[in-house]
């Protein structure tokens, strides 16, 4: 229970509490409300002798009330936990590490970055690198998890000794000025003091977690009672003497406006033994987040069994027997809530929450007084105990609305209340969301296994490299039209309005709309996820190989999971960080590609020379008859082509797009399509065509073959090729909802840019988020597939834009008109890729990208049609301006 809490929550509660004397009544009131509701607890527990603490009392004590209403308050309690309370407590912890490890570092390095800004972007960059860690080490192994819980707990219970020691001695010198302020300057406002007892709430949590594992518990009517009462007092004890060191050493406004208070307490008090407060309270603070962590499959396991959550939820990796499947959730959803949340904030969303949970509990209790009055109950507390415990906790859940209403507050019950859309269909009605179980059977599945040769033979991959190759041409010459004819930044997007915006008030927009939805939300990010993959896979394998090590399937998806996570944290940012830096990057590493290929190609011509055509001998043999497995192979060439149509996202920034615009379309594509035909032929002149199919880095065992010591060349140019195209991704990423925006067709602060720096950081941190989210699930080829069907459908649609408006803009100047011929092959074959693979193969990702697209309606018709603006979007734009210091671009 000892964890962060007493380290975080100090400046947060004095500051809400207003004086010294307040703030250590407020810690020993914070610790006897624990205590009455941990022996409440104690009753419930033994009653009901289950794992799962309030989901199992709920169930318990009204499942049975009523088929409908009796088990909405357990679902609600587990959708909350898995998908709110947990990856908030994780986040917390996250940030306070981060804070605690930078704070001393960039002191001692005498680096005081001014700009907040900054000092956010490198705290949330610790905090994610944080929980990457500690995500891997405890889907690899529980006995690693539980031996760096048991190594943390002694740090953490020796900088606690240090801080009590060092402020009784300081006590003892007299050090007593700021504790003779006692109760001056007091906070009056209920409203304040309940938002300073959430800080001492927090710091308290972990009291009811015996509960969740009473199953496990020895003796557990002896056992849990006993914890409770020894852990409680003696914890209430050491909180309050930790802030009476605080006190004794610091002032109040030196503790409110303190980054780290450890840290400034041990500068104060150690000198050059300073180093063992942060060290003590990062060790601390990991141990804590590990151990939050490795609980954060109980509800989930509970949760399944009784069919209120996915079932995947509930399993174990078949090897290491960890709970990959909630770990994985609780991590991506605490970085999640890292990115737009201060500590201060969450510690007020988290405490809020738990607060009606408790509440509730207690009701549970005094329910079951009535309803199991006849059952044997080991313990039995007194009434009053629970009835004053529920009376504080709804007092913390309705004054702090009442008295100071907050956005955190709407948005938790809003989300508590959200479980229901799930609970009617999937709980009540038993449904279940479609494509789930083969979903769960290929996630779950020991091996991620991709098909990189689904032409079946060298022939028909080599002509469909060709064809790709034409394709993408006839697409950018037919893009130079409805280019110049609509010089306007925004690509696609803004075709579409322009082609069918006037023609119908509600329908007319409709398609930009759609575009823009998924260009911000799918296409950018699935483009980001792709690129991190590969970034991850060219530097693992011959790092791995270096070393001869081979982990098994699952620890490679792992490792690979983190670097691909942490190159989309670096290129964030970069890109956040500087306009310039980011240029910079990529002129460099467009250098380090280009040096790459012509390596490639240059051996694969000089082996083809020596007559190394027994691959390329095969021919047709064996090629792919499928119409549908040829479409699916499309799609890797579509993804290697992706960007001829770049250059229309940026029309107004080209000068003299009239000739600038066709001149490199007819430059760039064809002498692209003959390097990617020659570099698939360099392939094979070395490698035969199962080991281009079975390997992971295609390129390194190329340059093992071929370039013997040199190999390295090639991973290092094709890590800085990749890094450079992913960081050009994000560069771009701002572009249609900048326009999007302007529009009224996106949130205006997407289309912000950073007051100082000049950057678009809500569209790069919003990209990077997504693209995050998909490479946890995702493979590069099932990615790739997304990507190539999505996309397709746009290409069509532009091409029935560029034919529509033959007609309804026949009159206006076309500096550049392509045959009409061109369009209608680029839009028929666009169709053919869109409906072959599910006519012929159909799979669960095309179902699911045309569900987001279709979905895309919901927030149509009301934000964009109607113009409704979402509930609290005023305040939310204004906190995030404040915190990323972003501004519209018309105004600055």
């Amino acid at each position: 229970m000892i964890g962060s809490g007493i380290f975080v929550s100090p400046g947060n509660l004095l500051g809400n509490a207003g004086s010294p004397g307040l703030c250590l009544v407020l810690w020993g009131v914070c610790g006897v409300y624990s205590l009455l509701g941990a022996i409440s607890y104690c009753e419930i527990g033994t009653l009901i002798p289950k794992s799962g603490g309030e989901y199992i009392y709920f169930l318990e004590a009204f499942g049975q009330t009523h088929k409908f209403f009796g088990p909405i308050l357990a679902f609600i309690f587990a959708w909350t936990v898995v998908f709110l309370l947990k990856p908030s407590s994780l986040a917390i912890l996250s940030l306070s590490f981060a804070k605690y490890l930078t704070s001393p570092i960039l002191t001692a390095v005498n680096f005081c970055p001014d700009d907040t800004y900054l000092y956010y972007v490198i705290n949330r960059l610790v905090a994610t690198l944080c929980i990457g860690l500690i995500t891997f080490v405890n889907c690899y192994s529980v006995t690693a998890a539980t031996r760096v819980q048991n190594i943390f707990t002694v740090a953490k219970l020796t900088a606690i000794a240090i801080v009590i020691g060092g402020g009784l001695y300081y006590l003892g010198l007299g050090y007593t000025e700021n504790l003779e302020i006692g109760f001056e300057g007091s906070a009056s406002s209920f409203g304040r003091i309940v938002t300073a007892f959430y800080g001492g709430l927090w710091a308290y949590d972990g009291w009811n977690n015996l509960n969740f594992i009473t199953e496990e518990l020895q003796n557990p009517y002896r056992n849990l009672p006993l914890a409770i009462i020894i852990a409680l007092p003696l914890t209430t004890v050491c909180y309050v003497l930790i802030n009476v060191s605080y006190l004794t050493v610091l002032t109040p406004q030196e503790i409110i406006s303190s980054n780290a208070v450890a840290v400034d307490w041990g500068n104060a008090v150690l000198g050059p033994a300073s180093f063992l407060i942060p060290l003590g309270v990062v060790m601390s603070v990991f141990g804590t987040a590990n151990g939050s962590m490795f609980t954060a499959g109980r509800i989930s396991h509970v949760a399944g069994r009784e069919g209120h959550a996915p079932d995947f939820l509930s399993y174990i990796h078949i090897e290491r027997l960890t709970p990959v499947a909630p770990i994985l959730l609780n991590s991506l959803l605490g970085i999640l809530m890292i990115i737009p949340g201060d500590i201060g904030t969450l510690i007020d969303f988290f405490g809020f929450t738990a607060s009606i949970f408790y509440c509730a509990a207690m009701v549970a209790l005094i329910v079951m007084r009535f309803t199991k009055k006849n059952e044997h109950r080991p313990i039995k507390v007194p009434i009053i105990i629970p009835i004053i415990v529920m009376i504080v906790s709804a007092i913390l859940v309705v004054v702090p609305i009442a008295a100071a209403p907050q956005i955190q507050y709407f948005y938790a019950l809003l989300f508590i209340f959200a479980g229901l859309i799930f609970y009617v269909p999937f709980v009540y009605y038993k449904k279940t969301v479609p494509g789930m179980s083969r979903f769960v059977q290929r996630r779950c599945s020991r091996y991620w296994k991709y098909n990189r040769l689904s032409a079946g033979s060298p022939g028909l991959c080599l002509v469909l490299w060709g064809v790709c190759g034409v394709y993408s041409l006839l697409g950018a010459i037919a893009y130079c039209e409805i280019g110049t004819l609509i010089p306007k930044s925004g690509g696609e997007y803004i075709y579409f309005l322009e082609a069918f915006g006037p023609t119908h008030k509600f329908f007319g927009p409709m398609l930009a709309f759609i575009y823009a939805w998924v260009s911000v939300f799918l296409l950018s990010p699935s483009s980001v996820a792709i690129l991190a993959l590969s970034f991850a896979e060219y530097v693992s394998s011959p790092i791995l190989t270096a070393i001869n090590f081979c982990p098994d399937s699952y620890l490679y998806y792992v490792i690979n999971r983190l670097i691909a996570s942490l190159c989309i944290g670096l290129i964030a940012f970069v890109n956040c960080y500087s306009v310039t830096a980011a240029t910079r990057v990529q002129n460099i590493f467009t250098v380090a590609k280009l040096a790459a290929i012509a390596i490639v190609i240059g051996g694969g011509l000089y082996y083809l020379c020596l007559g190394y055509t027994e691959n390329l001998e095969i021919g047709f043999e064996g090629s792919a008859t499928s119409f549908g497995q040829i479409a699916t192979a499309f799609y890797g060439g579509l993804w290697a082509y992706s960007g001829w149509n770049n250059l229309n996202y940026i029309t107004e920034e080209i000068k003299n797009p009239y000739r600038n615009l066709p001149f490199a379309i007819i430059i760039a594509l064809p002498l692209t399509t003959i390097l990617y035909v020659l570099i698939n032929v360099s392939y094979f002149t070395v490698l035969t065509p199962q080991e281009i199919i079975n390997s992971d880095a295609v390129a390194v065992d190329w340059g093992i073959e071929v370039l013997g010591p040199a190999s390295f060349l090639i991973p290092l140019g094709v890590v800085m090729s990749i890094f450079g195209a992913t960081n050009g991704t994000v560069f771009t990423s701002g572009r249609i909802s900048h326009v999007a925006g302007r529009e009224g067709h996106a949130p205006d602060f997407l289309s912000y840019i950073h007051i100082e720096k000049k950057t678009p950081v809500p569209p790069i941190l919003l990209t990077s988020l997504l693209a995050i989210i998909m490479i946890i699930p995702g493979d590069i080829a099932s990615l790739i597939d997304f990507f190539g069907f999505t996309i397709s459908m746009f290409y069509c649609a532009a091409m029935v834009a560029l034919i529509v408006m033959r007609f309804t803009k026949k009159d206006e100047h076309r500096p550049i008109k392509v045959p009409i011929i061109i369009p209608i092959i680029v839009m028929v074959v666009s169709a053919v890729l869109v409906v072959a693979p599910i006519a012929a193969a159909p799979q669960i990702q095309y179902f699911y990208a045309l569900l987001f697209i279709l979905a895309g309606l919901i927030f149509y018709v009301p934000f964009v049609y109607y113009k409704k603006t979402v509930p609290g979007i005023g305040p939310f734009t204004i906190s995030l301006q404040k915190l990323l210091k972003v501004v519209p671009t018309t105004s600055h």
